[in-house]
């Protein structure tokens, strides 16, 4: 039903992803738990009763139930005016894309040569990066660091290179922006050493690829978007898939085995797929906040949502700003603290760990106002047309990858980032169009 909702969207389809995470992170490790086969625990986490699992997954589903229908609510827009925003010639896009590439990409390398620096050279850099990959080499931040490493220069490379690799035959070299930009930006990603880095990247570059294919097939198969009749669904992009999913397990693997042993930490001797399906960290974190919240533990009552609102204001201005907030409240309320004692924002709360844990079983409203987030978030990407289709890849996909385990924390920590790739989107955009 996601899928034919809206063709443009199809497995890319907001609620087509949370499904996704969903039974990864949740149902699945829910079977494995229920039939006793729990995984090893921090020692805050106690094993869970059937009942209290199931009592989880039934806030868990019913919350994700009424946030998908509320966005599947919004009326579609218009195909025909959306088709038509693509169907024009830009005579200044690609210069304007070449400037910003050197610009966004020079910027990057700057921060990676003073963060490397940092480290105290190459070879510490990569130690640290993939075995100790949470602490950062700078602790204090100069003017010009701050503008190097506030402004996400990798995600506004990244935005334009989902914007060549859509245009690729149009600008009449599919090799250079179809493998080339897309190679860069994947090699840029390794550097963070952080497998969802890539992962992003690699959805967002197929979710591109298959709105050129959409876009093509609308026009007939006869446009400048493509050559012949294409499709997503053919074996070698399954294939394709496949691999790249390999590749991805692989890079895991590989990095866990060098963090265990920087860190001295035996293997498990498990496989990285049932590691994966095993632990579900979001599990844990709804059956959690709905055996304690209401019980032994206060509701929050909103508090963690306004804090967050409220977080963009300077400390200088909002004199009472928490020292922690959001997420953390309900983090500190655990006692999931860190080995160094200190509360993470990056907890699996989940959305509606969030919303039980301010209002209880009454949180489940909170669904509908994330359903209309993403509904008008979306409605305005087809309104703009042309080249702000790259801002879902680069705006709402992640959202709804840092929502899913950070709820409404993970969503306000991207707003910065999401402003300032939709202001360079605005800039490019800018006086390029010209009717034929």
């Amino acid at each position: 039903m996601l899928v034919y909702k809206d063709k443009r969207y199809g497995i890319f389809h907001v609620g087509t992803i949370y499904l996704v995470l969903s039974l990864i992170d949740t149902y699945i490790p829910s079977i494995l738990w229920i039939t006793g086969n729990q995984s090893a625990r921090p020692p805050w986490l106690a094993p869970f009763s059937n009942s209290e699992i199931s009592l989880g997954l039934i806030n868990y589903t019913i919350f994700y139930s009424i946030m998908i229908l509320s966005l599947m609510s919004f009326p579609k827009t218009n195909i025909e005016k959306w088709i038509g925003s693509y169907n024009v010639e830009n005579i200044y896009l690609k210069k304007k894309l070449h400037i910003f590439l050197i610009i966004t990409g020079c910027m990057f390398l700057i921060q990676l040569m003073y963060e490397i620096n940092s480290y105290g050279g190459y070879s510490e850099w990569l130690f640290q990066k993939f075995s100790y990959r949470f602490n950062k080499g700078i602790k204090t931040y100069s003017l010009l660091e701050r503008f190097l490493y506030f402004i996400p220069w990798r995600n506004l490379f990244d935005t334009l290179v989902y914007v060549c690799f859509l245009y690729r035959y149009r600008f009449g070299n599919p090799k250079v922006y179809g493998i080339v930009l897309p190679i860069t930006s994947i090699v840029l990603a390794l550097t963070t050493s952080h497998r969802g880095s890539i992962l992003l990247f690699l959805i967002g570059l197929f979710f591109v690829e298959s709105i050129r294919m959409y876009i093509h097939k609308k026009n007939n198969y006869d446009s400048s978007f493509g050559v012949g009749r294409e499709s997503i669904y053919k074996p070698k992009y399954f294939i394709l898939s496949i691999m790249l999913i390999g590749v991805f397990l692989l890079y895991g693997a590989v990095r866990t085995a060098i963090e265990n042993e920087a860190k001295g930490n035996e293997s498990t001797g498990t496989s990285v797929i049932y590691s994966v399906l095993n632990q579900g960290s979001g599990l844990q974190g709804i059956s959690s906040v709905i055996k304690r919240y209401g019980n032994d533990l206060d509701f929050l009552l909103g508090k963690t949502y306004i804090d967050m609102m409220l977080l963009p204001i300077p400390r200088s201005i909002y004199t009472s700003k928490p020292i922690t907030y959001g997420i953390q409240d309900i983090s500190l309320d655990m006692g999931w603290t860190g080995r160094d004692g200190r509360v993470s924002n990056e907890a699996a709360i989940t959305l509606p760990g969030e919303a039980y844990a301010n209002f209880g079983w009454f949180g489940l409203t909170i669904a509908l106002l994330y359903g209309t987030f993403f509904g008008l978030i979306i409605r305005f990407i087809h309104n703009m047309g042309g080249i702000y289709i790259v801002l879902y890849p680069t705006v709402v996909i992640p959202v709804i990858f840092m929502s899913n385990w950070m709820s409404f924390t993970g969503t306000m920590n991207r707003l910065l980032p999401s402003l300032i790739i939709f202001f360079m989107i605005f800039i490019i955009s800018i006086k390029i169009y010209k009717t034929k």
